[in-house]
């Protein structure tokens, strides 16, 4: 019988509970003692290879985006 490590344990508990995509709308507020910004987001994943993600909000940032193919960025 194979030997099951702890990282073995982690990441098939991970890949269980990711799924083959996915897909999320998420909003980031980062706090200063002097400004506050808000930033939204789009995301999608495909395994843990591919992703995109892209700028919603506030409309100076909108349409930038992270894309990421295998190893390329």
């Amino acid at each position: 019988m194979a030997q099951t490590n702890a990282r073995d344990i982690v990441e098939s508990t991970m890949e269980l509970s990711r799924g083959k995509t996915s897909f999320a709308e998420v909003t980031m507020v980062i706090h200063r003692p002097e400004w506050e910004r808000v930033m939204s987001m789009q995301s999608w994943t495909e395994g843990t290879k591919n992703s995109l993600v892209r700028v919603t909000a506030p409309a100076k940032d909108a349409g930038n985006g992270s894309l990421l193919k295998d190893n390329n960025m």
